[in-house]
């Protein structure tokens, strides 16, 4: 319970938490099978950011809509056209020849959700930082 309440109160500014969800958000896209976790607690601990927010910030990006979304940014931007084969065939058996697609969307698509994450999150905790000094001084 202790460390539950350290995390929630560590790097815990509008401010950090928006650049730890940024953070997880861009960890989370970018194609590191098996490592998105490790990779998370590493560079939130090493940029001393809010680490529950980063790590927690990734399941909204779990597979398999985000990657799907990445192989098609990543397709057209090769292609010019939308993978419009949904076959087993073209996302499993073709696995070698989406991975190409599947970098390339997720280096356009990381940053820019790391941002628009980012930016959610940073308000929604000002109005939480907001209402919940509001509910002090009225208690006062």
């Amino acid at each position: 319970l202790k460390l539950v309440r350290y995390l929630l109160k560590e790097h815990a500014t509008p401010f950090e938490l928006s650049i730890a969800s940024g953070l997880g958000t861009f960890l989370a896209i970018i194609p590191i099978l098996g490592f998105h976790s490790i990779a998370i607690i590493y560079f939130s601990t090493r940029f001393h950011l809010n680490r529950l927010m980063a790590f927690n910030i990734q399941h909204i990006f779990m597979p398999p809509f985000t990657p799907f979304i990445c192989i098609q940014v990543g397709y057209f931007v090769l292609n010019g056209h939308f993978l419009m084969s949904f076959t087993l065939n073209t996302w499993l058996v073709n696995i070698p020849s989406r991975i190409l697609d599947w970098v390339l969307g997720s280096l356009i698509l990381a940053p820019n959700f790391a941002i628009v994450v980012s930016i959610v999150v940073f308000f929604i905790s000002k109005v939480f930082a907001y209402l919940k000094s509001k509910s002090i001084t009225s208690k006062n």
